[in-house]
């Protein structure tokens, strides 16, 4: 991403706790189109762009 966009401006890393608890169909949603099992979710930052990246696994 560094090639097209440059250097990230920040990058936001996502409470799975809160997840878990407080925002439910959100992690189902994700856990049905992403990954099975979600350890996190990083937003990184670019001019006028956000990535975001789900990291977990399929079991």
């Amino acid at each position: 991403m560094n090639w097209y966009l440059k250097l990230p401006t920040a990058v936001y890393k996502m409470d799975m706790d809160a997840i878990y608890e407080f925002m439910p169909d959100l992690e189902k949603a994700l856990r049905a189109f992403y990954t099975f099992v979600i350890c996190d979710i990083l937003f990184v930052e670019y001019q006028g762009y956000v990535m975001m990246l789900v990291i977990g696994a399929e079991e």
